[in-house]
């Protein structure tokens, strides 16, 4: 029987700092610490490989800690993998805007965000975040279930949307997201971009090469993209972000790995390497050494 004080560090297994070091190592401490202690192995002494233990894993918590991850892997599953390729779509997680880190980011024809709420979550920040994404993103959503439904049903600004994760892990739209990317704010945009994007912007879509000194560059940068449409200013960003994970992973890694795996894939920068040796680790006998 699994010990439930242990929920936390079960949905931690399928966080990026086990799955790269599985990954690279082909072992992971801190996994097999959790699995030790939690009681997530079955007490007999049929073998188990590393797929079966996170397939149980998954299960547990579907069943009775419904975290973080099971929403983003359903985002990632039902509203990335299934609608679009990976070679014109692509996905970021805990991306800073303002002051708030947006759990979930996909990049297509358009930004979408999805704020995740889960039953342990309160609302004490939403506001903040909500605003933080109104100055970078097109479409924004939050997501949660039908225990949360009632209270954010009526209080969301209208351009807001919101969808509902099911008891059945299905996610259904309740309320569709207004377009607000006439709206973003170039500051915000320059802020959450890393250099080597803000450059790119200038360079590709405005013939700006920008040799000045670091300590000017972002003042100089700024007076140029305040110059920007918010709309054209959005594509732009739009297409750098795109392209910010373009080396990792592959489409096949993705595809091949369970679905229970898919965030993590998605979000674990993983090399051509790594990835052959995890699905490598993924079909091997888990042992505790």
């Amino acid at each position: 029987m699994v010990n439930s004080k242990y929920n936390l560090y079960i949905a931690q297994l399928f966080g990026s700092p086990i799955i790269s070091e599985l990954a690279s190592k082909g072992t992971s401490g801190r996994l097999n610490e959790v699995v030790q202690y939690s009681g997530l192995r079955s007490c007999n002494n049929r073998k188990i490989t590393y797929k079966d233990l996170f397939a149980r894993a998954y299960k547990y918590l579907q069943k009775n800690y419904r975290s973080e991850y099971l929403y983003k892997n359903n985002v990632a599953r039902q509203l990335l993998l299934k609608r679009h390729s990976l070679q014109i779509a692509s996905l970021l997680s805990e991306f800073r805007v303002g002051e708030s880190k947006a759990d979930v980011v996909i990049l297509n024809g358009t930004s979408t965000v999805y704020e995740i709420k889960t039953d342990y979550d309160n609302f004490d920040r939403l506001d903040s975040q909500l605003l933080d994404y109104s100055k970078v993103f097109d479409k924004i959503y939050v997501v949660l279930s039908k225990n949360k439904l009632a209270e954010m049903q009526n209080s969301l600004p209208p351009h807001v949307g919101i969808i509902l994760l099911k008891e059945k892990e299905i996610l259904v739209e309740v309320k569709e997201a207004q377009s607000n990317k006439i709206n973003i704010i170039p500051d915000y945009v320059i802020n959450s971009l890393r250099k080597n994007e803000i450059e790119e912007i200038l360079q590709s879509y405005l013939g700006y090469n920008l040799n000045v000194p670091n300590t000017q560059f972002y003042s100089r940068a700024r007076a140029l993209l305040n110059k920007i449409s918010p709309v054209n200013l959005h594509y732009m960003m739009l297409s750098v972000l795109r392209d910010r994970n373009r080396e990792y992973p592959s489409e096949k890694f993705i595809q091949t790995i369970p679905c229970h795996l898919k965030f993590a894939g998605l979000t674990t920068p993983l090399n051509q390497k790594e990835q052959d040796n995890f699905q490598r680790v993924l079909v091997s006998e888990f042992r505790i050494n």
